[in-house]
């Protein structure tokens, strides 16, 4: 949910533990990755009949899926050697026949089972379809997407049902060769992370929404207090310096490193408040980090100058005080959006950041990920959703 106003998104401070944060808790994920590739063989392959219940097939080559009588055919691979995350796991089967049907891969929670004694009174339950083929060809090779049933290195089954009348065959490991059945892992391991620079925290870097409105906001849309609820600190000041302290004290003793304070542009209420944040955490001696939230992007449409003169305006006067967070040298900066905002907004942020060269963060909106121009990284801000996650850039949660 998109909120444009600071009215709208105020109203969701009751929800918070902490009075210094709001409704989202982020945490940017570091920058690369590596992936590896690796081909599994099946260990064991069969399948069972329920027309002969007593009768075992792990011999031929060929397994077998029917529906009328019940014919189920089972895999099992022995995953090993991985390193990292499994990203994808993909069973791939070659079609000996063709079926105008569906076929479905399903999870085997159970590996314990024999493929020279398995028949259909001992084989185990199948478990959850992990993927289906509308219709086989045979000939053609088939793939299956079984990426929750490869948690990492250790056994995998797998059952294939068809609940069609119609009986298919698929080429077992006994056929040999390409023909085999084969389970492809894709493993990402994260490189160990640069050495911190300019004192600042490494990645994952865990952030709060800041909002230093007060007390100006607690006046407002008709209510004053502009609460339900009874804020610990009483109706704070946000200019106060024992208020700050006390709220960096709160936010590091929930393990959170960076305050994302909103910042309504040059010369406004919010812009006067951020020197006051800044130098009271450096009086503290605190590892505390501070960064900006963009809010002019979230009703307006910035052009490209105003942009660089926003950011030559925030590394003038902010980004490059110890307080400040940095990555790489670069001062960041959290950029807000509204609903109507689109590949557009990348494009001006990325010819106003131009002589500029900020580590700009930009609000997710639909199809982010295909633009041509990309910030260095990507955020969401959902306060009514309990967590959010963009792959690669960030993951958000909220009370």
């Amino acid at each position: 949910m998109l909120y444009p106003h600071p009215d709208e998104r105020f109203a969701l401070r009751p929800l918070v533990a902490v009075a210094a944060t709001a409704a989202a808790f982020l945490s940017l994920g570091a920058a690369a990755s590596q992936a590896a590739t690796v081909t599994f063989s099946a260990s064991a392959d069969t399948y069972v009949d329920s027309s002969r219940p007593t009768v075992n097939f792990g011999s031929l080559n060929k397994l077998r899926s029917d529906g009328s009588p019940v014919v189920r055919s089972y895999l099992r691979f022995d995953v090993q050697g991985l390193s990292g995350s499994v990203t994808k796991a993909t069973l791939s089967l070659l079609p000996a026949s063709s079926l105008a049907a569906v076929l479905t891969a399903h999870s085997v929670a159970d590996n314990g089972w024999s493929e020279s004694t398995l028949t259909d009174r001992t084989a185990p339950p199948i478990g959850v379809a992990l993927g289906s083929v509308q219709s086989v060809v045979s000939g053609t090779a088939l793939s299956f997407d079984v990426t929750p049933a490869v948690p990492g290195n250790g056994a995998a089954s797998f059952a294939l049902t068809n609940a069609s009348s119609a009986a298919m065959s698929l080429w077992s490991r006994e056929a040999g060769g390409t023909r085999a059945p084969q389970l492809t892992v894709v493993t990402t391991t994260a490189p160990p992370p640069p050495p911190p620079t300019d004192g600042q925290p490494s990645f994952p870097v865990r952030g709060a929404f800041f909002y230093p409105w007060f007390p100006e906001a607690w006046n407002q849309s008709g209510m004053n207090p502009f609460t339900h609820y009874h804020p610990s600190a009483g109706f704070y000041d946000s200019g106060s310096t024992a208020v700050i302290q006390k709220q960096v004290q709160a936010m590091q003793y929930g393990k959170i490193n960076l305050g994302i304070a909103s910042w309504w542009g040059q010369r406004t209420t919010t812009d006067s408040r951020i020197g006051t944040l800044l130098s009271t955490t450096d009086g503290m001696n605190s590892p505390f980090r501070w960064a900006l939230y963009y809010e002019p992007e979230g009703y307006s449409d910035p052009t490209a100058g105003q942009i660089t003169n926003d950011l030559a305006y925030i590394r003038d006067h902010y980004g490059g005080d110890p307080a400040y967070y940095r990555v790489n040298g670069r001062f960041v900066v959290f950029v807000y959006a509204d609903g109507a905002d689109a590949c557009g907004m990348a494009d001006r942020w990325a010819l106003g950041n131009t002589l500029i060269n900020a580590y700009v963060v930009l609000k997710v909106f639909p199809g982010y990920r295909n633009c041509v121009s990309q910030p260095a990284r990507w955020h969401q801000y959902g306060p009514a959703v309990a967590e959010d996650s963009q792959a690669g850039n960030s993951f958000t949660i909220s009370p």
